[in-house]
């Protein structure tokens, strides 16, 4: 970081945007600090470090969740299962129904390892747009919604939207919170080299009794949301791990296990 020149740390969110949005500075938001510490652009200028604008709430009301941009990952593997000191692995073949809330913790596990997951947060994964992330598939399927503050006001739109052209949502603005819905039944299948590895292909679905969602991740430049019939379009990519026949297959044999809308 010896490039930096200033390191800010708003109270407000309207000025943590003031100092993003100035013209002619390279500017970036730290959270977590997971990416930046790892790969920060040469041409970043200055931080905003966001931790103090008050986006860690978490409410729960009903079946909708919803989380601040800066809950880390760690509060999400707990959430609702605080008598565990050292949550455990959720066995990752899950050909049974869970539910949404128990698909988000075991997902949220997944991401990494524990000192990873005190420091990530909800709002970097998002940002990040991981292909290999089964806890932004998990997000997806739960229908998430994301509220994006801009200078000139709010907007909130699904997840999917999002990642499907992250640079034009986010332009200008940050995340402050994101809304899931955990009515239904949910599943999770997933191949990798171990249980604890990322994923080379993974498959995550919901059912609510009317409807249902399916999103892969591991065949397409972010984890995504598709029907069945859209499994033939898939173009998956190939690396050392495997070839995009393989991951088209793998995507098939998985998808069939977690059919939860039987």
């Amino acid at each position: 970081m010896s490039h930096l020149k200033t390191y800010h740390r708003p109270q407000t969110i309207e000025a943590a945007l003031e100092l993003l949005n100035r013209p002619q500075v390279y500017t970036m938001p730290l959270a977590g600090g997971t990416f930046l510490n790892a790969a920060m652009p040469t041409e970043v200028e200055e931080l905003v470090d966001l931790q103090s604008l008050h986006l860690t709430q978490i409410t729960h009301v009903g079946d909708t969740l919803t989380l601040g941009a800066l809950v880390r990952l760690q509060e999400l593997v707990e959430l609702g299962d605080s008598s565990q000191s050292e949550p455990r692995l959720f066995h990752p073949i899950t050909t049974q129904a869970i539910s949404p809330l128990a698909l988000l913790r075991q997902t949220a596990l997944l991401e990494g390892p524990n000192t990873m997951r005190h420091a990530a947060t909800i709002g970097g994964v998002i940002v990040t747009g991981d292909n290999e992330s089964e806890l932004l598939a998990a997000m997806l399927v739960c229908a998430a919604e994301v509220t994006i503050q801009k200078p000139a006001g709010s907007q909130t739109m699904p997840l999917a939207n999002l990642l499907a052209a992250p640079v034009v949502h986010l332009a200008g603005g940050l995340i402050t919170s994101i809304s899931l819905h955990l009515n239904g039944q949910a599943a999770h299948d997933r191949v990798a080299r171990t249980p604890k590895d990322r994923p080379i292909v993974a498959a995550v679905a919901r059912h609510d009794g009317a409807n249902h969602w399916l999103a892969l991740c591991g065949v397409a430049p972010t984890p995504i949301l598709l029907t069945l019939d859209q499994l033939d379009n898939l173009t998956p990519p190939s690396d050392f791990r495997g070839s995009a026949d393989y991951r088209l297959a793998m995507a098939r044999v998985l998808v069939g296990r977690i059919n939860v809308s039987k």
